[in-house]
């Protein structure tokens, strides 16, 4: 630091040359706090080798749709490593236009409850619309009751919280696809 700066009173200045001498390189963290928790999810020891986490491969198509680009790649990531395809949507309307492309082959959705213009809700009545039997899974950092409460009825096929971890994501494929 060199004094005060003129400009701000009060506050040290600082000499740029010696401000390049002493900074040091830093990896770019996440700015949504959102992101954050997915960043922690694919930093977390085992999430990159789900193989020996889980003892099963399943098959076919499932759509990811979440508006936190962190959480989309990580489920894309963790689902391919057991076989799965995987098409993702970053939000209600885009899900819509995607499944309505590839309903016939969609095995599963795994659905945000919270996302900006057309929230989990707007987007399962419409996919149960278009195919009263598709699969959808809830996926919300609120709890599974206080998720659930708004879909009383409506036939969901099961819940995850957020944020989730390869087995239990794994667990909940197999379970709603009726994995051995």
């Amino acid at each position: 630091m060199t004094g005060t700066d003129a400009a701000f009173p009060g506050m040290p200045s600082v000499d740029p040359e010696e401000h390049k001498k002493n900074q040091t390189q830093a990896a770019p963290l996440p700015v949504n706090p959102g992101s954050w928790s997915a960043f922690q999810q694919a930093s977390a020891p085992g999430v990159f080798e789900p193989r020996r986490l889980v003892n099963w491969r399943g098959q076919g198509l499932v759509l990811v749709v979440d508006d936190e680009e962190g959480v989309r790649k990580i489920a894309k990531m963790i689902l391919e490593e057991y076989g799965f395809t995987i098409l993702t949507a970053e939000g209600g309307r885009e899900a819509l236009e995607t499944f309505k492309a590839q309903s016939a082959r969609v095995a599963a959705v795994i659905l945000d409850l919270t996302m900006p213009q057309l929230d989990g809700l707007q987007t399962f009545q419409e996919l149960r619309r278009l195919c009263p039997d598709v699969k959808v899974i809830l996926s919300s950092g609120y709890s599974e009751e206080e998720a659930m409460s708004r879909f009383v009825g409506e036939g969901l096929a099961g819940f995850i919280q957020k944020p989730y971890n390869a087995v239990g994501l794994l667990e909940k494929v197999k379970q709603v696809l009726g994995g051995a």
